[in-house]
């Protein structure tokens, strides 16, 4: 039994919060697998990173509407119907249902598995998304610009780290282990191969031995950042927010830790909207990260009280 686990159920208990950063319509459209064992992910054009943003608020949007009963009462907006998927066509469409036919049911999950995991991995790297030399867009906004981290590779993968932790915590609770640990598996295979594709095409780092270098230091602190994370979660906030300072702001002395209260909090109700999917629901890859930025109003919340509280004069006893 994984060590996670077992402080998955507790979380209704400790945490009674709506789910408002996953289950929305995912921000990265499907797209067919291009070769049996594709190898990188083709980096996003900022044109495309744009769009696919406009795309997620739009989604979420149209999504907020219809859970509106006073907006959806109008008889154009009850008789519109989202269109049926189109199914693929061309020889190979006509090739993979005919192979799907003859496949065991194992060997169909694992390509299954590669192609989901790989979307689902899109949309943690969209979180820290920076292409260099050009301005910062989306929720990439809240990491480089409100709390000031340079948009570098170290930062990148320090905030795609984050997010992808986070999706491992549900994998785990996914029966039987065989199946959570292939998912689990072809997710963390994505992350690592974007990595390479980054530091050969975006940074130039052609030399193997080098890159090669620099993988095994960024496979090593994504151990360490795993482990700190697990034993985070399970002692608290404290010690979550003191694994989020270290492996995310690098133990900065200036940190605000407004914004560090907004992460956690941001994470927190991500693990509890995680816990309430179902299987289904995360295995079609239908997963949105909302914004930290949206922890505001909470954060002020909770730390106005206990500052209302100390400046309120205390009632002497009789």
């Amino acid at each position: 039994m994984s060590l996670i686990e077992p402080i998955l159920p507790s979380l209704r208990a400790g945490i009674s919060q709506s789910i408002r950063h996953v289950a929305r319509p995912q921000s990265i459209p499907p797209s067919p697998l291009r070769g049996a064992l594709k190898r990188k992910i083709t980096p996003l054009p900022v044109s495309t990173s744009t769009n696919l943003q406009r795309r997620s608020l739009s989604h979420s949007s149209r999504l907020q509407y219809a859970s509106d009963p006073a907006k959806t009462s109008s008889p154009s907006s009850s008789s519109a119907s989202p269109p049926e998927p189109e199914e693929p066509t061309g020889i190979r469409a006509a090739i993979a249902k005919a192979v799907s036919k003859v496949l065991p049911d194992s060997t169909k999950e694992q390509y299954y598995s590669y192609q989901k995991s790989e979307e689902l991995y899109k949309e943690c790297r969209l979180q820290g998304e920076y292409y260099p030399g050009e301005p910062v867009a989306g929720k990439a906004k809240f990491w480089y610009e409100e709390c000031g981290m340079a948009p570098c590779l170290r930062n990148w993968s320090s905030i795609s780290n984050l997010h992808v932790w986070l999706i491992m915590v549900r994998f785990r609770n996914m029966t039987p282990r065989s199946r959570a640990k292939m998912w689990q598996q072809a997710f963390i295979n994505h992350y690592f191969f974007d990595l390479e594709a980054i530091l050969t095409d975006r940074h130039k780092i052609t030399q193997k031995s080098k890159r090669q270098k620099m993988l095994r230091e960024l496979y090593e602190h994504f151990q360490y950042t795993i482990l700190s994370y697990d034993e985070a979660f399970i002692r608290g906030d404290a010690w979550l927010a003191t694994a989020i300072w270290q492996n995310v702001f690098l133990m900065r002395e200036d940190m605000d830790f407004r914004k560090l209260a907004m992460v956690v909090s941001y994470v927190r109700r991500i693990l509890s909207g995680l816990e309430k999917l179902d299987e289904e629901t995360i295995l079609t890859a239908q997963v949105y990260f909302g914004n930290p930025m949206e922890e505001a109003s909470t954060v002020d919340k909770f730390t106005d009280e206990p500052s209302a509280q100390a400046a309120a004069p205390s009632k002497k006893k009789k």
